[in-house]
């Protein structure tokens, strides 16, 4: 039994070298009188070894390439950066925002008086403009710290 499922493995291999169809490989078998679970038998091993073969190769090509040169390696390691560069960013920017408020408001407060503009509706805007920026003085620092920190 074991030597005549053996010859029909090879039988099988040989036609699929030749790039011959499961079907047509089959239909050649059974003409020759082969009985049908011994057909079914020799392609269950062939087909066990063809996916043992990919699942080996797979395996092979990405164990033996350095870690650098993974290309899904490669990838996370962009988005890890992009992340963390995105958080440090943002750390900054929580950090000079509350300046950069009150900067502008002493700029526009001092542009409306250099020209002689006076109106109580800005004298209120650049009141509640430096509140909030120095509200966010403290806020900006710990939250900026914050994302700067965090891994």
């Amino acid at each position: 039994m074991q030597e005549h499922t053996n010859q029909l493995v090879a039988y099988i291999r040989q036609g699929i070298s030749r790039g011959m169809t499961d079907v047509d490989i089959r239909e050649k078998i059974l003409l020759s009188g082969w009985a049908q679970n011994d057909i079914d038998d020799a392609f269950r091993i062939i087909h066990a070894q063809q996916r043992s073969n990919t699942a080996l190769k797979m395996n092979q090509k990405t164990s033996h390439q350095p870690m650098e040169n993974n290309p899904k390696v490669k990838q996370i390691s962009k988005d890890g950066a992009k992340k963390k560069q995105t958080k440090n960013v943002e750390g900054i920017l929580w950090i000079l925002f509350p300046f950069i408020l009150l900067i502008g408001t002493a700029t526009i407060s001092a542009t409306f008086r250099i020209i002689g503009f006076k109106s109580p509706v800005i004298t209120v805007i650049t009141i509640l403009s430096a509140m909030v920026g120095m509200i966010f003085i403290p806020i900006g620092i710990i939250i900026g710290f914050i994302k700067l920190t965090r891994h």
